[in-house]
């Protein structure tokens, strides 16, 4: 809420009476609404010093759409018409720019004005209306034609959310980037205090440092990917009658882990010990204590242990994104999502680490671009959210994808280097040899082949229209775009896609599961096919009927799922060494039935334990000994 001029100056006066406790400091504080923060300070010299720092910090904290009064980079940057219509270039753009906070009749009518025109439906277009005001005073207000078009608005605003200064006024953020952009906020107030100098050995206390992320700040555990690694810095005085006893995490495991020591620095009094997990898959984290006995080697008597220091940490699961399917949004996998999460978070979350990936507004666009929108997923997750605000060192990942997010995640693998981040994806009903149904909507469409059958088309749209309205389709159904070319078992896209070298099987595991139940019964023959969809009277126009016969075989294939045959979906003649599993299950509820969710728990519940690692040399009471 907006403080009064009353409330501001008694949160200064605040401030002015915390110097006297530290004259020689200067008190700051931050006053954080919804639209900006107000920085205050205990005297004109020290606003001077806290304003200038946070100008010199403005790369680390502009991504996180907050607006800083008084800060002048912000007050001189606008939204920009130019740079907003050549960003949305593809689309139709209303863009209004006002100085104060627009009456709600002012939104009401731009509202109208963008449903003037009608959202894109079934034609293979992707323009979109988007409306869009900006008030100078408050911030930006977002409009669009469809549910899906403000979608790709939203998301256009929140990729962008570091080259805008104003507020979006109720922009939508994924979970994970709202808590990224909180975590932001507290950085700032957290810079006034300082940073920790780096202490180093040399006779200092005796401590051990925790590798850090990029924040300077310590991390709480790791991923265990059986790869990813922690480093431990342990600092003691260097006196040559000590030494050092580490007793190792996860002893049990060393076997499959490992501890690598690196005593360049011993004679300074500082030692560093990387620890390798090997991969956890089978619970969500793993407790771990890393310890270390500092201990005096006298002439005479025997040994005595002087002090002891440990740190507890967690080696994590490695993360799980899971991706939809073609014509149903992120919605349609929640219940794999909450399943997941009932397996791995463990007590009251803890293990925020299940992510459901929502490219439902760019579904019907190029596979690779989807890719592409993916590894940025992957990326941001990593980065910004495991690493800087849950302070986990990221590793690798696992996917599960239904249906044509399968083929996302392998372009994602394949083509954007995510082979190098993947340890195993699982797919289910995956056209990985194309989707011999999608011919028949090829066929019939005129967007998409210039040869359609204009009469069969008009079928298609009159009919994919009224399917929407049947409950549990989503407004997608039917649609169709350039994804529909490239799942054609013929496409180039796929011809590029299955070249076996560019598999990277060595690097990810892939589990194949095909669905093997048809969505409808097998018709003896057209006469019966044509007889039930008489029965639909007022759902199909009878000129469409002989059409969609060809689309009724596909559904009753007992070769397949009713989208995707069985030999697609199980990448036969393709993968090597994929793991092939088949489930009684249609196209139409593979990702929703919990006999599936079990199997993917099975598969994911599985590790390939690399034990290649020379086991330590213990001592008898299961320590390392460190001497200088």
């Amino acid at each position: 809420m907006e403080p009064t001029p009353a409330e501001l100056d008694e949160f200064t006066e605040e401030i002015r009476l915390l110097q006297k406790l530290k004259p020689d400091k200067c008190a700051v504080g931050f006053w954080i609404t919804e639209k900006e923060m107000i920085p205050v300070a205990s005297g004109e010299k020290c606003k001077a010093e806290l304003m200038q720092l946070l100008a010199q910090n403005y790369e680390r904290y502009k991504g996180a759409d907050i607006k800083i009064r008084g800060l002048g980079r912000y007050e001189e940057e606008t939204l920009s018409a130019e740079p907003v219509k050549e960003a949305l270039l593809t689309h139709r753009l209303i863009l209004q720019i006002v100085e104060k906070e627009p009456p709600p009749a002012a939104l009401e009518a731009l509202q109208e004005e963008v449903n003037r025109y009608i959202a894109p439906q079934v034609t293979g277009s992707n323009t979109c209306t988007f409306g869009i005001l900006y008030a100078i005073e408050t911030g930006i207000y977002l409009r669009a034609n469809s549910v899906k078009c403000f979608q790709r608005l939203n998301d256009y605003f929140v990729n962008n959310y570091g080259s805008i200064s104003a507020t979006v006024i109720n922009l939508q953020t994924t979970k994970e980037y709202q808590k990224v952009i909180d975590y932001m906020k507290q950085q700032i107030a957290a810079m006034m205090e300082g940073k920790k100098s780096v202490k180093g050995g040399g006779g200092e206390p005796f401590r051990i440092e925790v590798e850090k992320n990029k924040n300077e700040e310590e991390y709480v555990g790791l991923v265990g990917d059986g790869e990813n690694t922690l480093t431990f810095s342990v600092y003691f005085p260097p006196d040559k009658k000590n030494f050092l006893k580490i007793r190792p995490p996860s002893a049990a495991a060393l076997s499959a882990g490992n501890i690598a020591l690196d005593k360049s620095l011993l004679e300074e009094g500082i030692l560093k010990v990387t620890y390798r997990p090997s991969k956890l898959c089978s619970a969500g984290n793993s407790d771990q204590v890393f310890r270390v006995e500092l201990w005096e080697d006298p002439m005479i008597g025997k040994e005595k242990l002087l002090d002891t220091e440990f740190v507890r940490f967690k080696v994590f699961r490695m993360p799980i994104f899971i991706l939809h399917g073609l014509w149903g949004p992120a919605e349609s996998m929640a219940q794999m999502e909450q399943y997941l999460e009932g397996k791995y978070q463990g007590k009251n979350n803890e293990n925020d680490l299940i992510f459901n990936f929502d490219y439902f507004a760019y579904n019907l666009e190029d596979i690779g671009s989807n890719g592409e929108r993916l590894k940025k997923y992957v990326d941001d997750i990593s980065d910004r959210y495991v690493s800087d605000y849950l302070k986990i060192k990221p590793g690798k990942v696992e996917l599960v994808a239904f249906s044509v997010g399968g083929m996302a995640s392998r372009s994602y693998i394949q083509n954007l280097g995510g082979y190098e981040k993947v340890n195993k994806l699982v797919t289910l009903g995956t056209p990985h040899l194309g989707a011999p149904a999608m011919q028949i909507i090829y066929d019939g469409c005129p967007s998409l082949n210039p040869d359609a059958d204009l009469v069969a088309c008009g079928g298609l749209l009159t009919f994919a229209q009224k399917a929407r309205k049947v409950p549990g389709l989503s407004e997608d159904v039917f649609q169709t775009g350039p994804v529909i070319i490239q799942l054609l078992p013929s496409s180039s896209f796929l011809e590029q896609l299955n070249r076996k070298s560019d598999l990277h099987e060595d690097e990810v595991e892939y589990v194949l599961i095909a669905g093997t139940k048809q969505m409808i019964p097998r018709f003896e023959g057209e006469a019966e096919a044509l007889n039930w969809l008489a029965s639909k009277a007022g759902l199909f126009d009878d000129k469409f009927k002989p059409y969609f016969y060809r689309y009724l075989i596909a559904l009753s294939d007992p070769e397949g799922d009713g989208l995707v045959p069985i030999e697609s979906a199980r990448g036969e003649g393709l993968f090597e060494t994929a793991k092939r599993l088949e489930t009684p299950a249609s196209h139409a509820d593979i990702f929703v039935k919990p006999e599936v969710f079990d199997l993917v728990h099975g598969q994911l519940n599985t590790c390939e334990i690399d034990i290649s690692h020379s086991p330590l040399l213990l001592e008898e009471d299961g320590t390392l000994v460190i001497k200088t």
